[in-house]
């Protein structure tokens, strides 16, 4: 009997070391014949690890391959790789924080160098319970973060870019349905080949994006809650006229037709929003926003033409209160008003009505002689 007990407490006592095993980090090195997570002679060491979510990997080379499937609890490209990394393969590679606080899942600490994953990834943080999940570019301001236009990504929890505007991703592969990246801060491009799959939640902070992808938003709302640009050069990238609503100071560069849900620039402060329409533009569009408040927001307008901008689909579609309160480049003091469709027009000056006036007096004078 008291052997028996002997051998369950040792038992107990080994089961606690296990599951109170620190986390570890391992060190990718590469000098194998392949550049594969599962050789060992690719790890400092010489034993390829068996790696949890308690583990972290720096990579040290410039090309790697997740040749299997593993589960990882952070991702880092070491400060001391010298040229672009590219990580690829065929294996799905998890990368669970594994912590219920804000953690960071994927890392790139090489100053002026970019980190390419082209494979499949899971972003979970399953202990998170909505805490803020970061992918970062620490290294620098010129180094980048990149999922590459063969990766899937599939983002389990709210993930953020990183809460530095200095800092540059790119995204050119899938986010796979149901994903969230809840966040954009930085400098952020969504490339041709990008399909978000509506993962991109709206919220934008600090950010210049520029979107080249035709599958960029999908319904929602698109919201600044900091200062923010927004390029769009890819003609109706939104689908199901997502709310734009700046809350912050907000630059819209529309290099392409887009057709929002509502206009909400109420802020609540003093500020003006900047609408810069692309020559190639023939239609912004918005929701009727007549219900909303404005405040005391400013909308300008550049590149502004007759029938390029609208809202709604009457003449109603906006407020008096709301139609003085846009600034376009081009207008007279009389401003701009909606006309009977709810396109955007210049208000005509004083003696443009009396000369028009004066054109159908004289049309109705020459029917009458004839």
């Amino acid at each position: 009997m008291k052997k028996a007990n002997a051998v369950l407490a040792a038992l107990v006592i080994a089961m606690a070391f296990v599951a109170s095993a620190p986390a570890a980090s391992y060190y990718f090195v590469g000098g194998g014949a392949d550049d594969n997570w599962s050789t060992d002679d690719n790890w400092q060491g010489g034993t390829a690890p068996t790696l949890t979510n308690s583990d972290t990997v720096y990579i040290k080379t410039t090309t790697s391959v997740v040749d299997q499937a593993y589960v990882i609890q952070k991702l880092v490209l070491d400060s001391s790789v010298a040229g672009d990394a590219v990580l690829s393969g065929s294996g799905q590679l998890t990368i669970d924080g594994n912590l219920a606080a804000d953690s960071i899942l994927i890392d790139n600490q090489a100053a002026g160098r970019d980190f390419k994953l082209d494979g499949t990834y899971v972003l979970d943080n399953t202990a998170s319970n909505g805490k803020k999940n970061h992918i970062q570019s620490s290294g620098s301001s010129t180094s980048s973060l990149t999922f590459g236009a063969s990766s899937t990504t599939t983002m389990s929890d709210h993930v953020y870019t990183a809460a530095s505007t200095s800092k540059t991703y790119y995204f050119d592969g899938t986010i796979t349905t149901g994903s969230t990246l809840r966040k954009i801060v930085g400098d952020v491009t969504f490339g041709a080949s990008a399909n978000n799959n509506n993962a991109f939640m709206g919220e934008m902070n600090s950010a210049n994006i520029v979107v080249n992808t035709a599958n960029f938003k999908d319904g929602g709302s698109l919201t600044a809650t900091w200062t923010t640009t927004l390029t769009l050069n890819a003609a109706d990238c939104l689908a199901n006229r997502p709310v734009l609503d700046t809350d912050a100071a907000f630059t819209l560069n529309a290099n392409a037709n887009a057709d929002f849900g509502t206009l909400d620039l109420s802020s609540g402060n003093t500020r003006t929003m900047l609408f810069n329409l692309g020559t190639a533009v023939t239609a912004l569009t918005f929701s009727d926003s007549s219900g909303l408040d404005w405040g005391d927001e400013t909308m300008s307008i550049t590149g502004f033409k007759d029938s390029v901008v609208r809202f709604g689909t009457d003449a109603n579609a906006l407020t008096p209160q709301q139609l003085s309160q846009i600034v376009a480049d081009g207008v007279g003091a009389a401003g701009v008003m909606l006309d009977t469709n709810g396109w955007l027009i210049a208000v005509p000056e004083p003696a443009t009505m009396v000369l028009l006036g004066l054109g159908g007096v004289f049309v109705a004078i020459r029917r009458r002689r004839g």
